[in-house]
């Protein structure tokens, strides 16, 4: 019966994991299962950073994350753009000091990913690119 009453808690309540100390970046995190994403990262303790292509967007998302205290960064990027993606994990690498622990992404297709493995070689583990959600333990 404890896992029933534990089922469905609220994000950041007493007795769920916790992600302190962590590390992520979500793609796509200003709407939909990317703001979820987020949202449920920061109030587990991680350090976030996300990106939208839309800058007023991301503007407000960050003022509301920052008014529930969450440790959330952002950038704008198009995902699609090479020049972008390297600038955003040049940017996420400079912010986190050099560790990633999450990757998620769940916006867009595993593509952009494939660069970020040619960038950063065999120093990202074991990564399943089918299901974009991605725990990296990266150094870079």
């Amino acid at each position: 019966m404890a896992a029933a009453e534990t089922f469905g808690a609220a994000i950041g309540a007493p007795g769920r994991w916790a992600l302190h100390g962590k590390t992520a970046l979500v793609t796509g995190g200003t709407r939909g299962i990317g703001r979820a994403t987020v949202e449920e990262l920061a109030a587990l303790g991680a350090t976030v950073h996300t990106c939208s292509r839309k800058e007023a967007e991301l503007a407000e998302r960050l003022k509301e994350w920052e008014a529930k205290g969450f440790l959330v960064t952002g950038s704008v990027c198009d995902l699609s753009v090479r020049d972008q993606r390297e600038r955003l994990l040049r940017e996420v690498a400079d912010r986190f000091g050099g560790k990633l622990n999450i990757l998620v992404s769940p916006n867009y297709s595993s593509l952009p990913w494939l660069h970020f493995m040619n960038m950063f070689g065999n120093r990202m583990g074991n990564l399943n690119l089918g299901i974009r959600v991605y725990e990296l333990g990266l150094e870079f």
